[in-house]
């Protein structure tokens, strides 16, 4: 601070610092101002993002919800259809048994217990082969099955 005993061009000096640093902090602050104001208008902007794309989220989970619904009641739709039917009938899909009756799992009886959803076509193939009941009129069931793992491996 300021010494009165000094001399007056060392006080003038002291005070011509002070003064200026004075001058920049209330600078400083004139310009914290402005930046505070932007900063606050710049987060009440990201608010109104986030809940926008909160409402949009939610309108697509509801959107996603609905259709897996409409999904699963169509599965159950087609299951009732083909217990209805007088034949077996299997459904792959990707490769893999999908959907099946009871007809056709009882079929052949002394292998109904091991025909099951997710298997391949090979898989069943070979159950068919194993089965007693189970008799080819077309080709050689070995032929059958041996085309059948030729495919999957390739």
């Amino acid at each position: 601070m300021l010494n009165p005993n000094d001399p007056p061009h060392v006080q003038i000096e002291k005070q011509s610092r002070i003064i200026d640093a004075l001058m920049r902090r209330a600078n400083r602050q004139q310009d914290v101002g402005p930046s505070a104001f932007r900063a606050f208008q710049s987060a009440i902007e990201l608010r109104q993002k986030v809940e926008a794309q909160s409402r949009d989220l939610a309108r697509a989970a509801t959107e996603l919800e609905s259709a897996r619904f409409e999904q699963e009641q169509t599965r159950r739709n087609l299951a009732e259809a083909l217990s209805s039917m007088e034949q077996g009938f299997a459904l792959f899909t990707d490769g893999r048994l999908d959907l099946l009756n009871e007809r056709f799992r009882i079929v052949l009886p002394d292998i109904a217990d091991q025909v099951a959803a997710g298997q391949t076509f090979s898989d069943l193939a070979a159950l068919f082969v194993r089965s007693t009941g189970f008799v080819s009129s077309d080709k050689p069931l070995a032929l059958l099955l041996a085309s059948t793992e030729m495919e999957d491996h390739a």
